[in-house]
């Protein structure tokens, strides 16, 4: 690289005065310009300040109830949430307790199972008992079979003559004392 190519100085004299005229020019039309937009706005913010002020006053005492109001209901609801929070430590030791219990049933259900599976422990099936139907079923003919041994054979009996075992064959339906009369006694003293 020879240093003949290089200039010594980058910008010339007449450029750099160029510049500095151009900036002197813009500041000079641009700060007035500034400053007159900066009053007029200062001036326009300090009157809505002071007019919002003169409306403030009457309307914040006009809606005071209401912001009472407002308030309370805003402190009611917020109340449970407040009330809460006193337990939170409670809370945080109530759910770290249930957390490790849940784990530790878990952890032991699941070695319990393989054990079990592991040493064949499996318990045998108990036979299923019996349902209902089945025990109406036996109930009825263990019934039938009481009540056969009461009965007398059957006869030929004439249509005028009534038996005990006639009873004995037609269908119960009150066989409990609620279905029978009370007679109720006659005192002798009392007839004389």
């Amino acid at each position: 690289m020879d240093s003949e190519n290089i200039p010594e100085r980058a910008v010339d004299p007449s450029t750099k005065d160029l510049i500095f005229w151009i900036g002197k020019i813009a500041y000079w039309t641009v700060w007035p310009i500034y400053t007159a937009i900066y009053y007029v706005v200062s001036y326009l913010a300090v009157a809505l300040l002071y007019i919002g002020k003169l409306i403030f006053r009457p309307l914040s005492f006009i809606l005071a109830p209401l912001v009472y109001l407002a308030r309370f209901l805003w402190a009611c609801f917020l109340f449970p949430f407040h009330f809460l929070a006193k337990f939170e430590t409670l809370y945080i030791y109530l759910s770290v307790a249930a957390f490790i219990g849940i784990v530790g049933g878990l952890v032991i259900s699941l070695l319990y199972g393989s054990l079990q599976g592991a040493l064949g422990l499996d318990q045998q099936q108990n036979p299923p008992g019996r349902t209902i139907k089945q025990y109406r079923k036996e109930k009825q003919e263990k019934k039938a079979g009481s009540d056969s041994a009461f009965l007398s054979p059957p006869h030929d009996i004439s249509s005028g003559h009534v038996s005990l075992s006639d009873g004995l064959r037609k269908p119960r339906k009150g066989n409990s004392l609620s279905a029978q009369t009370i007679m109720e006694e006659v005192d002798s003293e009392s007839s004389s």
